[in-house]
């Protein structure tokens, strides 16, 4: 399984995924697998490292009441650390992490205290390489708190240990590229096989924890990209293409659309590799599903066109019309309406397009599908006077949250007009 972005509107012109348009998205998200979440307080392992300290030796989570001093005087509450899982990337407090990962992070602060934490490290290395599946990914948890010099190696081992298996197991067996058939084995119980092959769970955790880390903007003045950035990044690549499970493929397209919204500078590596899943029809539709959802996340404009093809392709009233992957572009075509599209000719053909592609589904007997369709053409209302009338014209949707999803649009989308005229008036008055 494998999130999908579900965005509402901001008033400051994005999408952000804290609180959905009105009652009508919670009827997607039980339908529909979550986002990569947001945090509000993007804090990384060097904030909490900072922020943490104190264990009960118990492994149980530090509530307030046991927190230290200096967590109380703090204030910190409401601060947010990024976690993964096996299904994306969630928001936890601060204080509600288990006693042992705050113990570590605050043993990894200082230089006198790494010792004890690489200690540490061995066992959860020793649990991660054997121990079993829900053991494993807690301990995955708990060491991506750990210095990347020591966690990077152990995560990427995990991710690529399908690929790498497939990958040798052709080699031995004669069927990979370059072999010829006189090297191929007479007895296949003859192939001695490289290590274990680590489950999608684990797998697909992994590439949501090193996105986690290349998604924080901690690169060294220069704009220098380190080694491990673009190792781990090409591993992401590497296993969206090559991984033999089609949950872990999807799990590392969410991953990689993770990484591209939070940092621009991986932009260029990410666009084609989803891309190319998303144009493959014979992928897996979950797969694809989640590279369109990536490709909305990062704005990809070399999508739009893609995505109107995608939903074009399907009749409105059949059953591939109310699909979840259908729903997912249509959320993923709204993304891309916060990109900027000049008055010339070409750029004015294509929002028409994509406007005419969402605005098909408006007939839509599934609920889901015009709750979709509304939010999408919400944010295209900027661009789009049909866009905004189709909008308009939602408002009295037999279907009370469908109806209440445009009422916010609407309202949000006054409201930015609003913003600009005022911005517009204060340069007026500048000049």
């Amino acid at each position: 399984m494998v999130f999908v972005s579900i965005f509402s509107f901001s008033q400051r012109g994005g999408p952000t995924a804290t609180q959905p348009a009105g009652r009508g998205l919670q009827a997607i998200e039980q339908r529909r697998p979550r986002a990569v979440v947001r945090s509000r307080c993007r804090w990384g392992p060097a904030r909490l490292r900072s922020q943490l300290s104190g264990e009960d030796g118990k492994g149980q989570p530090i509530s307030p009441q046991r927190a230290t001093e200096s967590l109380k005087k703090g204030n910190n509450w409401d601060e947010k650390v990024e976690l993964a899982t096996p299904f994306g990337v969630a928001v936890r407090d601060l204080l509600s992490l288990p006693a042992r990962v705050a113990t570590v992070a605050e043993q990894c602060r200082t230089q006198e205290g790494i010792p004890q934490a690489q200690s540490r490290f061995e066992e959860l290395s020793e649990t991660i390489a054997n121990g079993k599946m829900r053991n494993r990914l807690t301990a995955m948890q708990e060491a991506h708190f750990y210095p990347r010099a020591l966690v990077v190696p152990v995560l990427l081992q995990v991710l690529r240990s399908a690929v790498v298996h497939a990958r040798e197991r052709q080699r031995l067996e004669g069927t990979g590229p370059g072999t010829s058939l006189s090297s191929r084995p007479k007895s296949l119980s003859s192939l001695v096989l490289p290590d274990q092959v680590f489950d999608e769970m684990s797998r697909s955790q992994a590439a949501f924890s090193l996105a986690i880390m290349l998604g924080q903007n901690d690169t060294p003045s220069g704009g220098i990209v380190e080694e491990w950035r673009s190792d781990t990044l090409e591993a992401l690549i590497e296993v969206l293409q090559q991984d033999p499970d089609p949950a872990a493929r999807a799990a590392t397209a969410g991953a990689l659309g993770h990484v591209g919204s939070r940092s621009s500078q991986h932009y260029s590596m990410l666009v084609e590799p989803l891309i190319r899943c998303f144009e493959k029809t014979e992928e897996d539709w979950i797969v694809r599903l989640s590279a369109a959802a990536s490709l909305g996340l990062i704005r990809a404009r070399e999508a739009l066109p893609l995505f109107i093809e995608e939903l074009n392709k399907h009749d409105v009233k059949s059953e591939s019309g109310k699909s979840l992957l259908v729903q997912t572009v249509i959320c993923a075509l709204g993304d891309l309406a916060y990109l900027s599209y000049s008055d010339s000719e070409i750029d004015r053909e294509l929002v028409q397009r994509g406007v005419n592609a969402v605005e098909r589904f408006s007939q839509s007997e599934d609920i889901l599908v015009r709750i979709s369709v509304t939010e999408s053409l919400g944010h295209w209302c900027r661009h789009s006077p049909k866009a905004l009338a189709t909008v308009e014209r939602l408002l009295l949707d037999p279907n009370e949250h469908v109806a209440k999803t445009a009422r916010f649009a609407l309202d949000v989308f006054q409201k930015q007009q609003q913003q600009q005229q005022r911005e517009h008036g204060e340069s007026t008055d500048l000049g």
